[in-house]
């Protein structure tokens, strides 16, 4: 008890110390002050973000929102990365994704069911009278086989619960999501083959959940968009008997050929260039310390130059980028894999024969030209396509919880569906 109390009594003279300095030398009110000054001006601008006005004035404050809590995730992400990429990864998860759980949150009407198709976790929501061995109601009914962003890195199908009950009840519809497993720990080609064979058990088996396996469509928002391009682009190739009826891909990431074209360039909300590099280098497998050299187009050889991508994607390049005389093994092993077209769709040799297709391109993202390119191949190669354009940013899709504009493109989505 003694020495507790000599304890207080010592930090109570310690107290008084700093009182009588902060008395005595008005200067140091001053450094504080100005200390204090500088702390909010720079977490002002860390987490401040420029809305253009061109995006929808109902969305201005959620995406500033969305914005600081994404920053505050990021800035999350790099205090913890001394730990660790497994530990760093892990906090990121539970921050993003949040719970798993589908079940609790599917209302009376939607029946969400999690299965295994050949060894991949899935979710299928259907409504409950088709789910119920009782009902009359016994028709056949199309499908939507829905592949989730994420940066192949996060997200689960608990967070677009909203989305999958919507399209259920909107189309009359049975939704599938696969719960591909993500990179880093997972990188490609697990995610691609993992959709392919979990939609590849659903044709052959999709009487038996109600649906009719030639009513099947594919939509895939971001990284999920280019899963299902990836997993198009291999039905067409092996010459499977299953034929997808049509596919939405919501601002599809493409190509990791460039990284400076003029979309990369923007300055937007929510979805940097430099994250987009970091999500390429998990996707890839690849070490994050290439980055600054993808960031400066420094894996450019003459081999992208020769590629199908190239005639496209340099219509959207603010300046040729130069061929570096020496590189490193790393380099060259990434500069193979990004010319595979089931991980960057736009470097395939043909997209012809593939299905009729709807873009969603979204002004204000990093990643607006590679649908721009993309659209542009699939006409060059008369895939029956619709191009929509969207003034806002990306991920709008999956808040569109809290976004207007998301609220948009899923009215846009489930048109298309419902008249396709």
């Amino acid at each position: 008890m003694g020495s507790l109390w000599e304890n207080r009594i010592d930090l109570e003279k310690y107290l008084r110390s700093i009182r009588d300095v902060l008395a005595t030398k008005p200067v140091v009110y001053g450094a504080l002050g100005i200390g204090t000054a500088g702390l909010v001006v720079a977490s002002y601008k860390y987490l401040h973000v420029h809305i253009p006005e061109e995006i929808h004035m109902e969305d201005h404050s959620s995406l500033r929102k969305l914005h600081a809590v994404i920053q505050l995730q990021r800035l999350v992400g790099a205090l913890s990365a001394p730990l660790g990429r497994r530990f760093q990864l892990f906090i990121l998860r539970c921050l993003r994704d949040g719970s798993t759980s589908v079940k609790n949150r599917s209302n009376s009407e939607i029946y969400a069911e999690s299965l295994d198709f050949s060894g991949v976790p899935v979710v299928l929501y259907r409504k409950q009278r088709w789910h119920n061995a009782e009902g009359t109601d016994n028709r056949l009914r199309p499908a939507i086989v829905h592949i989730y962003g994420g940066g192949w890195t996060f997200s689960n199908s608990g967070n677009y619960i909203e989305h999958h009950q919507r399209l259920v009840s909107t189309l009359d519809a049975a939704v599938l999501t696969i719960g591909y497993h993500k990179a880093p720990e997972n990188p490609f080609p697990i995610g691609v083959q993992e959709c392919f064979a979990a939609i590849e058990y659903f044709y052959d088996h999709a009487e038996d959940f109600g649906v009719d396996p030639l009513k099947i469509s594919l939509l895939g928002d971001s990284a999920g968009a280019t899963l299902c391009l990836a997993v198009s682009l291999k039905f067409r190739d092996e010459h499977k008997n299953l034929v997808i009826k049509n596919q939405a891909l919501i601002y599809p990431a493409t190509q990791f050929l460039n990284f400076r074209t003029r979309s990369y360039q923007g300055h937007f909300p929510l979805l940097t260039k430099k994250t987009m590099i970091t999500y390429a280098l998990y996707y890839t497998g690849d070490s994050l310390s290439l980055g600054r050299h993808l960031a400066r187009n420094r894996h450019h050889c003459s081999g992208f130059e020769e590629s199908p991508a190239w005639n496209t994607l340099k219509k959207y390049i603010t300046e040729k980028p130069t061929i570096p005389e020496t590189s490193s093994q790393r380099i060259r092993n990434f500069r193979c894999k990004v010319l595979d077209g089931y991980l960057c769709p736009l470097a395939a040799p043909s997209l012809r024969d593939l299905p009729p297709t709807l873009i969603v391109v979204c002004k204000f993202d990093v990643l607006r030209d590679d649908g721009f390119a993309l659209a542009q191949r699939m006409m060059e190669d008369e895939v029956d396509l619709t191009l929509k354009t969207f003034p806002t940013t990306h991920s709008a899709f999956k808040f569109m919880r809290c976004l207007k504009s998301g609220r948009d493109i899923m009215d846009t989505v489930t048109t298309y569906f419902a008249n396709n």
